[in-house]
């Protein structure tokens, strides 16, 4: 080999050197969530980390769509069966934001992965990057210019059920009525939408409002979801809203009656004695049942408040 085209391989191969450090940098360094994914590989979720979305946009035009598919059905089969603390991604969310990377197009991956971290993972962070990622893509691209994207907007009719879902993130677990309601303005915009979906603001106003809103967006969100699990999440969900919400209207009656107590209004404090023997009468003249519609036992706790024996999730910010 001569001495020119032998300084010729030098360079290529340093160039190629240098090309492959670059990429492996950028990929370890990237400023993506995989740097989050760090921590879970002490753990028994590490062979659950797929690779950085780069390295699948290596392969063969014809291949991606498959790996995008096959990211899609590992993010779906999550081994962990557990809640996931709210510092931690769950471990199925690595995959869903690798398939949103890959094709930022792909809106069952945003919605339904999206709800699975929601109800399932209880992955509340993971779930909002999710639903936030789709409505940039959805308003600054595809409704942007609606007409380069005529295909995409036919597969993204069902927008109105993901806004829906991440105004109930923002209401229920992140306390965030502005967001909420913002969200819910836009789900509610869409033709395809419900009714209720375009009242919602008014309806968490009013009292008690929030179990309504809740329990009318749990259901659905039930109807709309695909994965059994995912639906019984949410039954589960329902069930204990249910609960709280009668539980919280027993409570209302309660104080109501005490208000109209000559005696309770003259009293500051009122003792436990008093409150004890008020919550007798109050049973007496309502004829309250004691048990709660799945069975538990209803009765004042020490805090004067009406609970129930029956366990019950917090749903969503309300127990």
């Amino acid at each position: 080999m001569s001495h020119t085209n032998s300084s010729k391989f030098l360079t290529a191969v340093t160039f190629l050197g240098l090309t492959f450090s670059a990429f492996t940098a950028s990929v370890i360094f990237d400023r993506v969530s995989w740097h989050q994914a760090a921590h879970l590989k002490k753990t028994e979720y590490a062979v659950t980390i797929p690779l950085h979305p780069r390295i699948y946009r290596l392969l063969p035009l014809g291949l991606v769509a498959p790996a995008t598919d096959w990211l899609w059905l590992q993010s779906l089969t999550d081994p962990s069966l557990e809640h996931v603390k709210r510092t931690v991604r769950a471990p199925s969310f690595y995959y869903l934001e690798a398939v949103t990377l890959i094709d930022r197009y792909f809106f069952d991956a945003y919605l339904h992965g999206g709800n699975f971290l929601l109800v399932v993972k209880d992955d509340i962070e993971g779930a909002r990057l999710l639903f936030e990622r789709a409505v940039k893509v959805y308003h600054n691209e595809i409704e942007a210019n609606a007409s380069a994207h005529s295909e995409l907007s036919a597969q993204w009719t069902r927008m109105w059920q993901l806004e829906m879902s991440l105004g109930y993130l923002y209401l229920f677990e992140l306390d965030d009525l502005l967001k909420a309601s913002a969200a819910f303005t836009e789900a509610g915009k869409h033709a395809n939408a419900p009714d209720f979906l375009k009242k919602l603001s008014e309806r968490i106003a009013k009292k008690g409002g929030l179990f309504e809103v809740g329990l009318r967006l749990l259901q659905t969100m039930r109807e709309n979801a695909k994965d059994p699990l995912v639906q019984h999440e949410f039954k589960k969900k329902q069930e204990s809203l249910f609960l709280s919400q009668y539980l919280y209207d027993l409570n209302e009656q309660f104080k109501l009656y005490l208000m109209a107590k000559p005696s309770y209004q003259r009293q500051l404090k009122i003792s436990r004695e008093n409150l004890t023997k008020d919550w007798g009468l109050f049973i007496r003249d309502r004829m309250v049942r004691l048990v709660d519609p799945w069975g538990g036992k209803i009765f004042l706790n020490d805090s004067g408040v009406v609970d129930s024996t029956t366990p019950r999730m917090r749903v969503f910010g309300i127990k």
